[in-house]
């Protein structure tokens, strides 16, 4: 038998790919409705989706959050640019910035790490 970590990629067939595309449109289909979609038995679809997990296909089942009904509407990423450095100017950017959920800093590339 040839070693898993060999195995760079494995063509799935078309139940495979089934199953993939049905779980990515809704991650809670129940494995009956796999099955009548895709003509197989309810067995076969479960057996199919825990090999599909133990290969790595399926790393994990996640929820596609509403951001507005959380009241995350919007993830933004810009560029700022300061044209006065002066203490008044950071101080002003700073009251400014911190009114942002969440902010990141990042170097220009010429700055390198």
């Amino acid at each position: 038998m040839p070693d898993p970590k060999l195995i760079i990629h494995q063509q799935l067939d078309d139940t495979d790919s089934g199953i993939l595309a049905l779980l990515q449109k809704d991650s809670r289909i129940f494995h009956k409705e796999t099955a009548i979609k895709l003509h197989k038995s309810v067995t076969a679809i479960h057996n199919r989706i825990r090999n599909l997990e133990s290969k790595g296909y399926i790393s994990r089942y996640a929820a596609i959050v509403d951001h507005k009904k959380i009241g995350r509407g919007l993830i933004a990423y810009t560029k700022v640019t300061l044209t006065a450095h002066a203490s008044e100017s950071l101080s002003a950017f700073k009251d400014e910035a911190i009114k942002l959920a969440e902010g990141h800093g990042v170097l220009p590339h010429d700055r390198g790490l």
